[in-house]
């Protein structure tokens, strides 16, 4: 999981890096795979 995560963490900052304009959609998707997380480990926190 940590793997996966951290690999999304990196996607997430290669776009915001090349495009600032799509910092809403990195924003939800961001929440969209934390959601996921906590459902699937509902203690994640």
């Amino acid at each position: 999981m940590k793997g996966v995560f951290i690999i999304i963490i990196a996607l997430l900052v290669g776009i915001s890096i090349s495009s600032e304009g799509v910092v809403r959609s990195v924003a939800e998707l961001f929440a969209f795979v934390a959601i996921v997380a906590w459902l699937f480990k509902p203690d994640f926190r």
